[in-house]
Parts: C-alpha cells; structure tokens; sequence
C-alpha cells in the first residue's frame, strides 16, 4: 500500500479481473497487433513483451466500460480510427491513432480508477447533444452523484535544443479545461467536475503548474511567505467557475525499479494511478476530500491552502500555507 508520501494507487489495487483477461479483452475488443498495421505505435505496444503492463491497464480500462455497460458505444469511434486508410511508419509518441486512442479510452479510465476506489458507475454519456455534455456519473461511496466532463489532452513534446516542441503545452491543457467547464450545468445541479488526463512526456499530476494557476490564481513569494493578491485570483476563489466542485488530473505512470539484495540483479516494474485533486472551496455543490484517499488534494481552509497526502512532486507554486491577501 502507498503511504503518506507517495498515496498514488498501485494499477493491481484497482484490477478486478487478471491482467491475463485484461489482454485477452484487448484482442478480443481493439483485434490483434495485425489490425493496427498502419500505426507502427500501436502495432508495438500491442505486441511487445515490454508493454504488456500497459496492454494490461488498457484492458482493465475496457473490463470497466464493458461491466458497466458502455463498451460497445465507446468502441464505435475508436475502432473507426484503426480502419483509417492513413499511414504512421515511424515509432512516434505523437501518433494520430495512439493519441485518439485515449481520447476515446478516458472515460473508461476515469470509471476503472474510481470503481476500483469504492465508487460505482450510473451511467456513461448520460447528456449528450446540447450545452451540457455529461461523459460520466459516478456515485461516490457515501452516495453522492458526480458528474463528470472528462478530457485528454495535449501530445508529448520532443526534446531539440534544450526545449520540448510540437507537445506539452499548457496553452491546450487550459483550453480544454476551460471548454470542459462550459459543458457542465450552470448553475449546478450536483456536484460536478472536470477529469484531465494529459499525454504529456511528463506528469500533468506531478507538475499541476498551470492548472493550478488557472483555479486558484498566480502566487508570488517573498523569501518563505507565498501568498496570492486578490488581483491575481484564479476562476474558482473569483466564484467565476462555481458551478464546478473540482478538477481531477488523473495520469497512468509506468516506472521500474532494481532490486540488488539477490546475485542478479532484479527489474520490478512498477505501474501506478498519480492523482492530483484541486477542490473548489466556492463551489455551489462542495466536494468531500474524503471521496479522493488515493489522491494528493488541495484545499482551501480559512485564508490559506492545504495539501492532504503529500504535495504534487515537482513545481505547483502552491505549497501548504499558501495565503491569500488584499
């Protein structure tokens, strides 16, 4: 189990089924490495030994749609992207197929880490069609419904002269952070929320950076005091976006570690669910903290925040005493 310090879940505690039927589910539902020919990604990582523990969480991701009945309508666009004509022959992060691949898998994502945690599913695109947009409802293990507006995106970046390029940008983050909110019930009807999942060559969990600037405001230090100005206020503490509990960044981390107490050494592969939760303190339909255990979350109490579980990793420019001041 994860402590204090590092609370993000272990992929095996969210699994209902083995990663053996996992992958079994992937064949079955997205078709052999052969059917995805002309993605030279896909192809890959569908079939290669080194990334059957990814192979594995997407089809615990599918086991999730499938047991709560939404596989077939989330499969229909996704399967029309691997019959695309066009062709990616290079082994490439940013390819069109493997990026829409979750885009169409977010939700599914979003429902596997959350059922996994307790909660249970009500339904998938319960609102369609008009100024709302509901891609999931969840009930949260005291009974609460939380609607959802989940979106992937960006594209990772790559590394020329010392700067990332063609990815990791904050700008589309924010965008579709801010078209997410647009999509949710104004003025609430329950609590609602936004679900991120960045593909980014680095954790959107880790470093939150911009999305916290975006809720919460620009913070400014003067040797340990950090503080942010009423001038400098972010969309949830202006009331601007009250109608939204709070923003979820939920990511799929794959790391190894070396173990050296034997003659050889050993590769423990580790796959993980980072999650970083910033709560609303003025939302109109309030988030309990307690519905997030497996989560770094930001709360607002009083006149300055807090962090439950540990703070993000790396830069946030929020740390657990952040005030707020004329």
């Amino acid at each position: 189990m994860a402590d204090e310090r590092t609370p993000s879940a272990e992929a095996h505690e969210l699994w209902r089924i083995t990663n053996e039927m996992a992958m079994a589910l992937v064949d079955e539902d997205l078709g052999p490495p052969s059917d995805w020919a002309a993605s030279a990604l896909m192809s890959y990582r569908l079939q290669a030994e080194f990334q059957a523990d990814w192979k594995a969480e997407v089809g615990h991701w599918l086991h999730a749609a499938k047991s709560n009945g939404f596989l077939e309508k989330m499969l229909k666009p996704l399967l029309g992207e691997r019959d695309r004509k066009a062709r990616n022959e290079n082994r490439d992060g940013n390819d069109p197929r493997h990026l829409k691949l979750y885009q169409h898998l977010g939700a599914a994502m979003v429902c596997h880490y959350f059922t996994g945690l307790g909660w249970s599913c009500i339904g998938f695109d319960t609102e369609t069609g008009g100024s709302v947009d509901i891609d999931l409802a969840l009930s949260t293990p005291d009974k609460t419904l939380v609607e959802f507006q989940v979106k992937v995106c960006d594209q990772p970046g790559r590394l020329e002269n010392g700067r990332y390029v063609e990815g990791d940008y904050d700008e589309r983050v924010l965008q579709a952070l801010d078209n997410a909110v647009g999509q949710l019930p104004q003025p609430a009807r329950s609590v609602a929320m936004v679900a991120l999942f960045a593909q980014r060559s680095f954790s959107l969990a880790g470093d939150p950076s911009c999305v916290v600037e975006r809720v919460f405001g620009s913070s400014t230090q003067l040797g340990t005091d950090v503080f942010i100005r009423q001038t400098d206020l972010g969309r949830f503490l202006t009331g601007d976006w009250k109608q939204i509990a709070g923003v979820v960044i939920l990511d799929l981390s794959r790391t190894a570690d070396f173990d050296l107490s034997g003659d050889e050494v050993r590769v423990i592969n580790m796959t993980t669910y980072p999650c970083t939760v910033l709560l609303n303190p003025r939302a109109e339909h309030l988030a309990n903290p307690d519905w997030f255990p497996r989560a770094r979350v930001a709360v607002f109490e009083g006149e300055s925040f807090r962090w439950l579980r540990s703070e993000p990793w790396i830069r946030h420019g929020l740390p657990t005493g952040t005030r707020v001041v004329p």
